[in-house]
């Protein structure tokens, strides 16, 4: 069967996926008695085994389970096309962008984040797909979050704001004047601006991570995080800053990569850069 898993996962990479988690659990015969007062009441016998399987392809995810193991092939050919599927269909989105016109940010904003919505709402569910089931994950929700991958969310994304403002303040830009988020009063709209290239690879993966290595996430009585999971996700998400990422021909910390990005945008802005084109990375 080993064999057999290594071929999937062999042709799976060769179709462009870039990641592929496939937990077995082989057959397993079980006995069960039921004895009332030294009597036989019930005798009963199990046999169990099944495979789930996680794709990632072109940053989307896709899952597949059974216990049925006599159709390999086309168990891991539906983790793939359950992927492929929410991959298109963000990537449609995302091709609406250089179809829109206007004369200004402000005469696109709205079709922008429309864009944005639908995409995130592909990618969430997509995302949905590889946190263990024990969490109950109802799906995004942002404020008043009832539940700890959420509330994980939640504070992580806190974490980073934080980061961003600060690379955004030395850069010599003003936090609170953005271009896709609107300007309102105390809303600092460069930050979320500039915080949305770093928000999966910082802050999603983490949480991602945490959640299936059964790491500290947990609410306490007032439904937040407790502290041990705030101080586990803080180092977590703290330490995924200093990890490097392909930038500029290098490898370099995320954390650098942000204060960079600022710095680009602030050349941008004073026409010493002809575009600016905003930090990508594969999850």
């Amino acid at each position: 069967m080993q064999q057999q898993i290594k071929q999937q996962i062999d042709r799976l990479k060769s179709q462009g996926v870039t990641y592929v988690d496939t937990r077995w659990y082989p057959l397993e015969e079980a006995n069960y008695l039921t004895m009332i007062s030294g009597n036989l009441k019930n005798a009963a016998a199990s046999r169990e085994s099944g495979m789930g399987i996680r794709v990632l392809y072109k940053g989307a995810w896709g899952f597949s389970a059974s216990s049925d193991l006599g159709d390999l092939k086309g168990l891991y050919d539906k983790a793939f096309d359950n992927a492929r599927i929410a991959a298109e269909r963000v990537l449609g989105h995302q091709d609406e962008l250089p179809r829109l016109e206007g004369a200004c940010v402000d005469e696109v904003r709205e079709l922008v984040l429309s864009i944005e919505g639908r995409a995130a709402h592909y990618y969430w569910q997509a995302l949905e797909q590889v946190f263990p089931a024990e969490y109950a994950w109802p799906g995004r929700v942002g404020r008043d979050a009832q539940d700890a991958i959420n509330a994980a969310l939640n504070y992580g994304y806190g974490i980073l704001y934080s980061q961003v403002e600060r690379a955004i303040i030395l850069a010599g830009l003003d936090p609170y004047a953005g271009y896709i988020h609107a300007d309102r009063p105390g809303k600092p709209s460069l930050v979320y601006d500039l915080i949305e290239p770093f928000r999966a690879p910082v802050v999603d993966r983490t949480v991602v991570a945490m959640a299936n290595r059964h790491m500290a996430l947990h609410l306490d009585e007032g439904q937040r995080l407790d502290e041990e999971s705030r101080r586990g996700l803080a180092d977590q998400v703290l330490g995924r800053l200093e990890r490097p990422e392909a930038y500029e021909g290098k490898r370099v910390p995320l954390r650098i990569i942000v204060q960079e990005e600022a710095r680009r945008l602030t050349t941008y802005l004073r026409q010493e850069r002809g575009m600016y084109d905003a930090f990508m990375v594969r999850w």
